[in-house]
């Protein structure tokens, strides 16, 4: 029986293959995924001997296979995102996407949303939470207000009319607590980054005896428009020879 001889050409590679073989397989699209820090750091670890040298800048020649001139950085600071295609004509050409995410630490506090805690949900979060405040006084004070909460709501009606028909009604609502007003948390808001500190108010709505908290904090939504900003500068600057592309 004649062996069996199979043949595969790929550019400029002949392979040549005798006897029964396992069926080839396409290579796999390399697909990375990390911290916002991810393309920048792929460039330094995989091209440390390249980036800098003066060949590769006067000559763009290929990075790892990889040639600069086919390569473009997609920048959406709207979805905190980074994203490097080494190149977008291959379609396995490796693709590396950095994004820049809240810590767990922030999440769980829902600040600024529409998220509204029960006083149980809300005293087991602050239980655990107490490397998070920069002043443990302040701390204590603030959970031992919500384990021995006190609110009152007096609610006052008024009726008033006049001889020519004319009615209103109003009705107001004051509410008293023991809570303090607001309190300064200091943790990292997004991952890998230092802790900051900032006051968060506390939001207090009550319906039919029964209180719902919220918390705010203009200082937070601030810090958070002002790091962003920072942060996508200081890793765009490893990338000053590629071609960026901002949504």
């Amino acid at each position: 029986m004649k062996p069996e001889i199979y043949l595969f050409a790929e550019k400029d590679t002949l392979t040549i293959l005798e006897g029964k073989t396992l069926d080839p397989k396409p290579p796999v699209k390399i697909l990375i995924e990390g911290h916002v820090t991810a393309p920048a750091e792929f460039l330094k670890k995989r091209f440390r001997d390249q980036i800098g040298s003066a060949e590769s800048c006067a000559n763009g020649i290929l990075l790892q296979k990889v040639d600069i001139r086919n390569a473009i950085l997609i920048v959406d600071e709207d979805a905190m995102t980074i994203t490097l295609s080494l190149d977008q004509e291959n379609p396995y050409g490796a693709v590396i996407t950095g994004k820049l995410e809240f810590t767990n630490y922030l999440d769980e506090f829902h600040i600024n949303t529409n998220k509204e805690f029960r006083r149980p949900e809300l005293t087991k979060l602050l239980r655990f939470s107490k490397q998070l405040f920069r002043d443990v006084d302040k701390y204590d004070e603030l959970l031992k207000a919500y384990q021995t909460l006190d609110i009152k709501a007096l609610i006052e009606a008024r009726q008033e009319d006049d001889t020519r028909g004319n009615k209103n009604f109003s009705l107001s609502k004051k509410v008293t607590t023991n809570l303090p007003e607001s309190f300064v948390l200091r943790l990292p808001i997004f991952k890998g980054q230092q802790p900051e500190e900032f006051r968060v108010e506390i939001g207090i709505n009550t319906t039919d005896g029964d209180a719902r908290f919220n918390f705010e904090s203009p200082e937070l939504k601030a810090l958070i428009d002002q790091r962003k900003i920072e942060i996508f500068e200081e890793q765009l600057k490893e990338f000053q020879d590629f071609v960026i592309i901002r949504k």
